[in-house]
């Protein structure tokens, strides 16, 4: 990997041709990520978990099984405001490597609280993607312009792919390749189910032959894993 200009980075993840990421292009994800977290993660609160019984307070294999109970409502209700504050730093651009170096770890914290009642969601990898930017994009339309260095995307390519083969690697453990059962079809009675989310899609897949929707079945384990 060569750095082809102060404010540009080539890198190379596939055989074709090598990928550029751009200062300017970068500082825009970097905006983009503080306003998309600012709308919509902060409504994922962490702070009501504090009033459930200690028995729904199961955590997930890692450091938080060290709690027999989740930390008051109070200190929750503190770090999102820590959360808040670091995202409109990151957003206007003031000391953004810092707040890209500690901002994941406040929000993998709140997101392993969440995750103890039994629901775990796929986000953590938006809360890592800081770390691999950290100082790549904050050197344009920012407040406190600080100085350009490769970003690690090669690593954040890595862990993608982990994360995909890990999860169709479970799949494929767990029953998606059984041809007697079809996880597609039951993940769509799921959610109409308990969630009402009845859509366009989901009404055409309910009428395709059963066959078909285990071949999506395949074709989703062979596509993580593939990637």
């Amino acid at each position: 990997m060569t750095t082809a200009t102060p404010t540009e980075h080539r890198f190379q993840l596939t055989m074709g041709a090598p990928l550029v990421a751009n200062a300017g292009w970068l500082s825009f994800v970097r905006i983009f990520f503080s306003l998309y977290l600012l709308a919509f993660a902060q409504t994922r609160s962490a702070a009501s978990i504090a009033t459930l019984p200690d028995a729904y307070f199961n955590p997930p294999v890692g450091p938080l099984m060290v709690l027999s109970s989740a930390p008051s409502s109070i200190f929750l209700v503190l770090l999102q405001v820590l959360v808040t504050v670091g995202l409109i730093l990151l957003l206007v651009g003031y000391r953004t490597a810092l707040v890209s170096y500690s901002l994941p770890v406040v929000l993998i914290f709140l997101a392993g609280i969440r995750f103890s009642t039994g629901k775990i969601d796929h986000d953590i990898l938006i809360y890592l993607l800081p770390l691999f930017l950290a100082r790549a994009w904050g050197s344009q339309l920012a407040v406190r312009s600080e100085r350009f260095a490769a970003p690690r995307l090669d690593i954040l390519a890595l862990f993608l792919g982990f994360f995909f083969l890990s999860s169709g690697v479970i799949k494929a453990a767990s029953g998606w390749l059984d041809w007697d059962y079809s996880a597609t079809a039951s993940w769509l009675d799921f959610y109409r189910t308990n969630y009402g989310a009845e859509t366009a899609l989901s009404g055409f897949l309910s009428g395709v032959p059963a066959f078909m929707l285990e071949l999506l079945d395949w074709a989703t384990v062979l596509l993580e894993c593939s990637i």
